[in-house]
């Protein structure tokens, strides 16, 4: 069968890429035939900053076009997706917070599969709301995106939050899966053979805090790491830094690393794939749910600090050993009820 999905395939972020690719792997190895829908969000970037991240964008193009190789025909809005809808099987809506209108905005109703025909199948794998309760906006609104997720033939969500505001705001009932990303043990085909680095340290940090960097620089020269940011074009005197990575190169410098310091969901996962030593720091524990649902489910919430962690709490995390046969035997358990959720919903 031929499964269209629609994900945020074409923003130049690490997270969203990788888990756009590990969706599309696994529509493949449950033997059937994946094909991206080419809609791309708005598309309002400054001059100056694309010039800035364009050999980013080249790399991130680059990786597309060797694993993305079944595409639909470039839409460039919703009214496109509505007129010439893409003909398959499926639809397959996820994963990422692409049930997050602000971040999607004016496309907001093309994740919720507002358009194809009625007889067309519609799933969603893995999908986020990106926060804990569902807030209207001049998007989408609640009883307009019940409707479209009533023609759903199975809602499968990332986090148990999400399962909540299905069940709350719109009544129907939801599944919760891991991300597609932690559906594979690893990825060699990106990868290659990892070498492992001791005393190797990596930060990789989304939005800026000042303390953050202070607390991984002290920890790195105290413990005699060496440390590199990754996946941030920010310069930090006294951290080293080789941005744009490649994706591959950024998927290996998780796997082989010692230590992780990270406030990014994605980071987050590939520290836990890869059985790192991590500690994930956040601004607002209020606005991470996607974070912390992870954390429950591995048992891992001991991992999770914020703005007013002091040093020596830093240290006793860091120190801590975490039990990754646990986590592990986890992990495998929750990849194949997963992954049969998948097998399930598109079968």
């Amino acid at each position: 069968m031929i499964i269209a999905i629609l994900t945020y395939h074409d923003e130049d972020n690490y997270g969203a890429l990788l888990q756009a690719y590990a969706t599309y792997k696994a529509i493949l190895e449950l033997g059937h035939t994946p094909q991206i829908i080419d809609f791309r969000l708005h598309n309002n970037q400054q001059f100056f900053k694309y010039i800035l991240l364009r050999l980013k964008r080249y790399r991130f193009n680059r990786f597309r076009k060797k694993h993305f190789l079944c595409k639909t025909v470039k839409y460039t809005s919703l009214d496109e997706l509505r007129k010439f809808p893409p003909v398959a099987d499926v639809y397959l809506m996820g994963s990422d917070q692409i049930w997050n209108p602000m971040i999607s905005k004016e496309c907001a109703l093309a994740y919720f599969a507002d358009f194809g025909s009625p007889l067309t199948t519609r799933i969603s794998y893995a999908s986020s709301f990106g926060t804990s309760l569902w807030i209207d906006t001049p998007y989408a609104n609640k009883e307009y995106v019940k409707d479209l997720l009533s023609r759903f033939k199975k809602i499968l969500v990332r986090e148990s939050s999400a399962v909540k505001i299905c069940l709350n705001d719109f009544s129907l009932n939801a599944t919760q899966v891991i991300d597609p990303v932690l559906l594979f043990e690893s990825y060699p085909e990106i990868t290659g053979k990892i070498k492992a680095c001791p005393k190797k340290m990596i930060v990789y940090k989304l939005i800026y805090d000042e303390y953050f960097y202070s607390l991984a620089k002290k920890f790195a020269k105290d413990y005699n790491y060496s440390i590199t940011s990754i996946g941030s074009i920010r310069m930090i005197n006294g951290i080293k830094c080789h941005y744009p990575e490649r994706i591959e190169k950024w998927v290996s410098y998780f796997a082989s690393s010692e230590i992780i310091f990270t406030d990014s969901f994605h980071g987050t996962v590939l520290s836990i794939l890869y059985n790192k030593n991590f500690v994930v720091y956040v601004g607002d524990k209020k606005l991470v749910t996607r974070i912390t649902s992870l954390l429950e489910m591995c048992g891992l919430t001991d991992r999770i600090v914020d703005g007013s962690i002091k040093y020596d709490q830093l240290l006793c995390i860091i120190k801590k050993p975490i039990d990754y046969i646990k986590v592990n035997k986890i992990l495998s358990e929750q990849r194949q009820k997963s992954l049969l959720l998948l097998k399930q919903a598109i079968e």
